[in-house]
């Protein structure tokens, strides 16, 4: 049986690539969810070109799969409950595909849809880029986990699904080496991290409660000027508005620096004179925080642990729990 042949007995996650019955991983933090009865569960793979990784999470037991390898798990008799996800994807990786997914035993229904629905749109913060490593340490996929990021922990907090759309090094306007290319806007569009593997028609449904957008760092080191940001963040947030016209949009910013947090300040107050359920919430750098600084100077485990309370305080405050 394909991936594709079962895809009744799986919960998915995110925006998912079918390609000849395998499964398509691209976005941190995509993958499904499924239940079976038995004592052995097997993931396997197509090859792959580097070094990525994906989450087996068993009962609330996390374990880490490299692509293309083979996992196996011996487990006790019983009713298990498994959700694979992407928790790596480096800034031009490509689409990991599942091949197969087998269990000795039967699958039964898979979990239940949660109610509340949140969309997350950033760069490496919102990857979980370095956020295992240490201060000092090189960047390295062993050293990025979405499954353990703000965004990943606002959804275990508010128990709702979270749908992930980030790539390392974009920016709003620019790129961090200055280039204009995947930027927010561009991506938001896509299938996969990939613009050649087509465009998503936004057909599944799918209209989250809130959206949160961490963007704007990587602008910094793309020298994009005030105007350009406050010009890009209304256009991007009006543009989101118009997929999602009942969802809260927050925008925040700040974890690795806050040079525009004044444009993003105005852009929000413009938006907000037509459109009241935009908001802003600036967060501290890591900087100077004890613990806070993970690989290559991103947010580390405590980092994500902070934003993710201030990011959902604030949401409850303004959307109904």
């Amino acid at each position: 049986m394909t991936m594709g042949e079962m895809r009744e007995r799986l919960l998915l996650h995110g925006r998912i690539l079918w390609r000849d019955g395998a499964m398509g991983l691209s976005w941190s933090f995509s993958g499904c969810s499924f239940c079976f009865e038995g004592d052995a569960l097997t993931i396997a793979c197509a090859p792959y070109p580097t070094e990525e990784y994906l989450a087996v999470i068993v009962d609330g037991i996390t374990y880490k799969m490299r692509v293309c390898d083979r996992f196996s798990l011996a487990l006790k008799n019983g009713s298990h409950t498994v959700s694979l996800r992407r928790a790596s994807a480096d800034s031009w990786s490509e689409t990991v595909f599942v091949t197969a997914i087998t269990v000795n035993g039967v699958f039964t229904a898979p979990p239940a849809e949660k109610k509340r629905k949140l969309e997350f749109i950033g760069d490496s913060i919102t990857c979980g880029y370095g956020v295992l490593g240490a201060p000092g340490e090189p960047y390295h996929t062993r050293t990025e986990d979405a499954t353990l990021t703000y965004a990943a922990r606002m959804a275990r907090m508010l128990d709702a699904e979270a749908r992930l759309l980030s790539i390392s090094g974009q920016g709003v306007v620019h790129e961090c080496t200055g280039e204009i290319g995947r930027t927010f806007s561009t991506f938001f569009d896509c299938n996969t991290r990939i613009p050649a593997e087509g465009a998503w028609d936004f057909a599944d449904g799918w209209q989250p409660d809130a959206v949160i957008i961490n963007a704007g760092t990587n602008d910094v080191g793309g020298r994009t000027n005030d105007g350009e940001m406050t010009a890009g963040a209304i256009a991007f947030v009006r543009k989101v508005r118009a997929r999602y016209p009942d969802a809260v949009i927050l925008w925040t910013y700040g974890l690795m620096n806050g040079e525009f947090v004044p444009a993003l300040t105005q852009a929000v107050e413009t938006v907000r004179k037509t459109d009241e359920k935009v908001w802003f919430l600036p967060l501290d750098r890591i900087c100077g925080r004890v613990g806070e600084v993970g690989a290559n100077g991103h947010p580390g485990l405590l980092a994500h642990r902070r934003a993710a309370n201030a990011i959902t305080a604030f949401l409850q405050e303004h959307f109904a729990a």
